[in-house]
């Protein structure tokens, strides 16, 4: 198996020889976004939505956003994230319908080994998130 297959079934996989710098591209679009008054002007986030894998309906993300690949990102209907959030997308990560999150929630699919020989190898692996549907993430008051 090539290293971004390994990533993508959950096995330990060379973190510096996945060879998939799609990152680059959702980056820039993320930084336009990030950057755009998306309260006049959707055409940021118009943009943004079509580098995920399903983007919902209706949907708001506030910025600042950040992801790694956009691709493996799946949002369901009626999805809303407050400012911050920030998702590490190695693997998928599924959001179901009425998802709401608050401010400066993070969501990493990559994890590093916890023994110290291993991790130094530059290994790590990449799970599923998935998040169910009528689900809330944020502070409690």
């Amino acid at each position: 198996m090539t290293e971004r297959e390994l990533m993508l079934a959950g096995r330990l996989y060379n973190l510096y020889k996945v060879g998939d710098n799609t990152w680059e591209t959702i980056r820039a679009t993320c930084k336009k976004f990030n950057e755009s008054e998306f309260w006049h002007d959707t055409r940021a986030f118009e943009e943004l939505k079509n580098n995920f894998g399903r983007a919902g309906n209706p949907m708001v993300l506030t910025p600042p956003f950040y992801c790694d690949y956009g691709d493996r990102i799946h949002f369901g209907d009626h999805f809303y994230a407050n400012t911050g959030l920030t998702i590490l997308d190695e693997n998928e990560v599924v959001f179901g319908d009425y998802v709401f999150l608050g401010p400066n929630v993070n969501i990493y699919t990559a994890s590093h080994p916890i023994c110290a020989e291993v991790r130094n190898l530059e290994l790590e692996t990449a799970e599923t998130v998935r998040i169910g549907n009528s689900v809330w993430i944020g502070a409690m008051l």
